[in-house]
């Protein structure tokens, strides 16, 4: 008797795509998502990243651009300071072979946060009379406009807050008696 015995066949390659969530980012600024690809079934093999969907005017990395499955890479996404603001889906490929998986996040490029006051110039009062003032002003940057006053050093008035951005300013001060 001749009693054949064979092992199973190896199970069929596959494997997954996961990333670390939404993001966002300001202009002119990166940010990074851990990508980690999983070996499901079957041996070992090496994959590769690419990214779609990025908006014009930022470029993606990996590190490392491959790797050995079950591992991680690192996206970077870089935008400049003109890409446009607002929300785009990355999708992110992993390829080992001939088999292809994805995964998608939101990326959220936001405008950059300014934290530099403008500057102030050209400051003229007119209108003066025993009571009030006008008082106009220019700034290097669109900014609302208030002005304190008073008629001693620590002042005590406010001009009502306007906040229209604007490089021209104007407001009219009262109750100086």
């Amino acid at each position: 008797i001749v009693r054949k015995i064979s092992s199973p066949p190896p199970p069929s390659f596959d494997f997954s795509l996961t990333n670390g969530g939404n993001r966002s980012v300001a202009q002119g600024s990166s940010v990074t998502n851990t990508i980690t690809s999983t070996l499901v079934s079957g041996t070992s093999a090496s994959v590769s990243f690419a990214a779609t969907g990025l908006p014009a005017g930022a470029s993606v990395s990996f590190a490392p651009t491959s790797c050995n499955l079950t591992c991680t890479t690192t996206l970077t996404i870089t935008t400049l300071g003109t890409t446009s603001v607002g929300d785009s889906t990355i999708t992110v490929s992993g390829t080992s072979g001939t088999l292809s998986r994805t995964t998608s996040f939101t990326l959220s490029v936001t405008a950059p946060t300014d934290v530099t006051p403008p500057t102030i110039s050209a400051v003229v009062s007119s209108s003066i009379t025993t009571t009030g003032a006008t008082i106009t002003w220019s700034t290097n940057e669109a900014s609302n406009s208030q002005v304190d006053y008073g008629t001693t050093a620590s002042y005590g008035t406010s001009t009502t807050l306007n906040t229209t951005l604007v490089t021209s300013h104007s407001q009219a001060l009262s109750n100086l008696s």
